[in-house]
């Protein structure tokens, strides 16, 4: 495995850990955490979330094309998209705001 590889899988499992914890929030509340933790769900996803940022932050250290990460039009033209979406899912009856 080379060190890209190995960033990589870092990368895919950080988004998985992620993934995991945002299904519990939604499935389980905010404020619900496993009966043997000591933090809750909205706490694990702030951690995953910044241990995802700590792995692309080693990404963005290695010698590759990475050319337009963090691109500010990218970025905002996905949160426009997302709040349209948010909208439609509204008006259909599926998101309760």
């Amino acid at each position: 495995m080379s060190p890209l590889e190995h960033v990589l899988a870092c990368l895919a499992e950080e988004c998985s850990e992620v993934i995991h914890a945002s299904t519990k929030a939604m499935r389980f509340g905010w404020d619900d955490g496993h009966p043997d933790g000591s933090t809750n769900n909205a706490q694990d996803i702030v951690r995953e979330i910044n241990d995802l940022l700590g792995v692309i932050e080693v990404l963005k250290q290695m010698p590759l094309p990475l050319e337009g990460l963090g691109d500010p039009e990218r970025i905002a033209a996905k949160q426009a998209k997302v709040q349209r979406l948010m909208d439609y899912a509204e008006g259909r009856g599926a998101l309760q705001r």
